[in-house]
C-alpha cells in the first residue's frame, strides 16, 4: 500500500499496542483482530476498499491490510506536521481516538504541527481516561516501541 516507504516499525510497534500481535483481540469497546478495528470504521475501509471485502478483521492478512490503509489515510491527513515524526505522532492518535478528536485538539493547540509536547495535552472535552489513554497509545507506540523495532532491523520508512 505505502510501497517501499511505509514505515514498517510503526506499524509494528502499533500492532504490538493494540493486541500484542494477538490475531483474536477483542476489546471491551468493541474492537477487533490484531489492528483493533471497530467495526464501523472495517465497514467503511472496505467500501472505499474493495479488496477489502468481504470484512474479516480476524484474518490477519485482512486486518494488516486494512491497518496499513487506514494509516496511510491518516498520514494524508496531517501534511502540515513539522516533520513525518509529528506527523506518525498525529496520524497514531487518530487511529486510537479517531480524527475528529485530532482535527478539535489541532484546531485548540498553540503549536498545532507538534503533537508530541503540544496539541498530545490538548483535552478538547474528552474524559480524562479517555484523553489519558490516546496520550500514552502515541506515545508508547513512536517513543518506547518505534525504536525497538527500529533496532531490530524493522524499516522506518521515509521516517528515519
Amino acid at each position: 500500500v505505502w510501497g517501499l516507504e511505509a514505515p514498517i516499525a510503526t506499524l509494528a510497534a502499533q500492532l504490538h499496542q493494540e493486541s500484542l500481535f494477538n490475531p483474536d483481540a477483542v476489546s471491551w469497546a468493541g474492537a477487533s483482530g490484531i489492528s483493533q478495528m471497530m467495526p464501523p470504521t472495517a465497514a467503511s475501509l472496505a467500501r472505499i476498499y474493495p479488496e477489502l471485502q468481504p470484512v474479516n478483521v480476524f484474518d490477519p492478512r485482512w486486518s494488516l491490510k486494512a491497518q496499513s490503509y487506514l494509516m496511510r489515510e491518516l498520514w494524508q491527513r496531517y501534511p502540515a506536521a513539522f516533520d513525518c515524526f509529528e506527523r506518525l505522532g498525529f496520524s497514531t492518535a487518530s487511529y486510537n481516538q479517531g480524527p475528529g478528536f485530532t482535527a478539535r485538539q489541532i484546531a485548540a493547540s498553540p503549536m498545532p504541527r507538534f503533537w508530541f509536547g503540544s496539541t498530545e495535552f490538548i483535552k478538547v472535552g474528552k474524559r480524562e481516561s479517555a484523553y489519558r489513554e490516546t496520550l500514552n497509545y502515541s506515545r508508547r507506540i513512536m517513543l518506547t516501541l518505534r525504536p525497538l523495532y527500529m533496532s531490530a532491523g524493522w524499516a522506518a520508512g521515509k521516517c528515519a
